[in-house]
């Protein structure tokens, strides 16, 4: 089992994400989408798509943890994924 983020969209301030999640899953999601609004100078259209996708996964990492259940992205920033492994090992204790 696993959640799924496809469908990533960015407009000069706005991150869209689509979340594909196991039926037993649903119950921790409001809903399958993602969205992130920022104000200010940075135009995300031209940020890489292995850092637009941070804000989610960030979100979900947690869930997909407690319940045992891996997170498929396409890419996702090294630096960020070996954080990442840093938190999870808290988690792990």
């Amino acid at each position: 089992m696993e959640i799924v983020l496809d469908s990533l969209h960015a407009s000069d301030s706005e991150i869209y994400n689509k979340l594909h999640v196991p039926k037993h899953l649903r119950k921790y999601f409001i809903n399958d989408n993602s969205y992130v609004q920022y104000n200010g100078g940075v135009n995300l259209r031209k940020v890489n798509n292995s850092i637009l996708v941070i804000p989610i996964v960030a979100m979900i990492a947690p869930i997909a943890w407690a319940v045992g259940v891996d997170i498929h992205i396409d890419e996702l920033d090294t630096t960020y994924v070996q954080s990442l492994k840093k938190v999870k090992e808290i988690y792990d204790l």
